[in-house]
């Protein structure tokens, strides 16, 4: 095997930016909340238990890996620390002395809207990849070239194994719940998570079909203006040109349809392509298709044709599954690579002060018990989309290969495991394959 992943939780380190300042005024509380071999759901099952709130009580953006050292907020409205310690303040205690039992508190504020599924804008990584020798100068320069690509032209934005479940296992119980093999499952959110697995596999098959292809932009594309759905400018290509259309307008006017294509256009701008983004259907109701008659319209007729999705719909219509889009090709932010000796982490020091995060807003803030500061630095509101400076983590040397460590920013919704195969895939497929790091793409044909 050429490297190991995620040979310690330290190997893999991610945090959630907001990309949005919290006002340290507000009813609802937030808490920077650093963990480690605990999965998201954890800590929540955690809270519920020691109070009398439920998961609804609770405000998240991400669910972030278990194996690992992740950071992220998590938010309560002010009426339910209430409830929970009779007053704000002994509520606010109990809060974090529970919290503190699974986690360390990094930072606390307040804000006036509390966090949705989603809503933070970027999540930021930090990847050691341990090689057991140290690569020869052929395959060093190969795996730069690589990252080099990366970093100008960008990644399919393909959904990682997580999304599939061992042996895509979710995507093929998708299946059999479209041909009604087994007995329907009564847990209709079960049902849901497992027909997205059967979307998000068609879109894999997409999206890889056609970086083979060399098909980065075809005529007709629907291109949106940034990664994520709020404010997003949509807009179909032609000739060099965008033609904008107000998508949510068009949605209302085929309100009741399996699918509708734009129907008219505002306005018509130069394509730049730093700013737009062209995009691949995920599979469901409703689905916005890419003008008729049009190359894109063509690849996403085959897709629908394929994935026979229109057999279905009345299964897909019951369980609300929506027709989106999502971005084909992303771009990391602040992409860096060093290549270094082999080392053994030792756990980081507690400290008893704590070092505030700068890219989070103090006013209102009551820190707690500290830590060190975040391995990928803290960062300045301007340095928060991937900025900063790295501190020095207590290492112990040992004989022999060596590390890559990856620093790079991705949009909410994006999977690190995809760029990372996207770099090593054609390298040594082996090692992907035993570090659980290949693109799901396994399409099973519904009879």
């Amino acid at each position: 095997m050429l490297f190991t992943f995620k040979h310690t939780p330290q190997d893999f380190f991610v945090e959630e930016l907001l990309g949005f300042e919290l006002s340290g005024k507000g009813d609802v509380f937030f808490v920077q909340f650093e963990k480690e071999n605990k999965n998201t759901m954890d800590i929540i099952a955690h809270l519920c238990k020691s109070f009398p709130i439920e998961r609804k009580d609770l405000g998240i953006s991400g669910l972030k890996d278990k194996h690992a050292v992740t950071r992220q907020r998590i938010c309560i409205y002010k009426s339910v620390l209430e409830k929970i310690g009779g007053d704000q303040t002994k509520g606010r205690e109990e809060f974090l002395k529970h919290l503190g039992q699974v986690a360390k508190i990094i930072t606390t504020t307040w804000h006036d809207t509390p966090l949705a599924v989603g809503r933070h804008k970027y999540n930021r990584f930090r990847i050691v990849l341990r090689f057991k020798d140290t690569p020869s100068s052929e395959l060093e320069t190969n795996i730069e070239e690589k990252i080099k690509k990366i970093q100008t032209t960008g990644f399919p934005n393909c959904f990682g194994q997580q999304r599939f479940g061992k042996g895509n296992r979710n995507f093929k119980r998708a299946c059999e719940i479209f041909q009604m093999t087994k007995k329907a499952m009564k847990n209709a959110f079960e049902i849901r998570f497992k027909l997205q697995a059967f979307s998000s596999m068609y879109f894999n098959h997409y999206a890889l079909s056609r970086r083979k292809k060399g098909q980065h932009l075809l005529e007709g594309d629907i291109l949106t203006s940034t990664f994520h759905a709020w404010k997003a400018e949509v807009g179909s290509y032609e000739n060099q040109e965008i033609h904008l259309f107000d998508y949510q307008q068009c949605k209302e006017h085929y309100p009741d349809k399996e699918f509708f294509a734009p129907n008219y256009y505002d306005k018509t701008i130069p394509y730049d392509p730093k700013k737009w983004t062209p995009t691949g259907l995920i599979l469901g109701y409703n689905m916005l298709l890419c003008p008729n008659g049009s190359k894109a319209f063509f690849k996403d007729w085959e897709l629908i044709k394929k994935s026979k999705v229109l057999d279905y719909m009345e299964s897909i219509k019951k369980h609300q599954l929506w027709g989106i889009r999502r971005p084909l090709w992303i771009i990391p932010k602040n992409f860096s690579y060093t290549w270094s000796p082999s080392h053994t982490y030792h756990p980081l020091k507690k400290q008893n002060s704590p070092v505030l995060d700068p890219s989070v807003p103090q006013s209102g803030t009551a820190p707690l018990q500290g830590d060190p500061a975040s391995p990928l630095g803290g960062g300045t509101p301007e340095q928060s989309e991937g900025g900063g400076s790295y501190i020095e983590v207590p290492y112990e040397s040992r004989e022999g290969g060596c590390e890559l460590t990856l620093n790079f920013t991705l949009p909410t919704g994006a999977y690190a495991t995809v760029l990372l195969s996207s770099i090593f895939q054609d390298i040594d497929y082996n090692t992907c394959k035993q570090n659980k790091l290949l693109i799901p793409n396994e399409i099973i044909s519904i009879n």
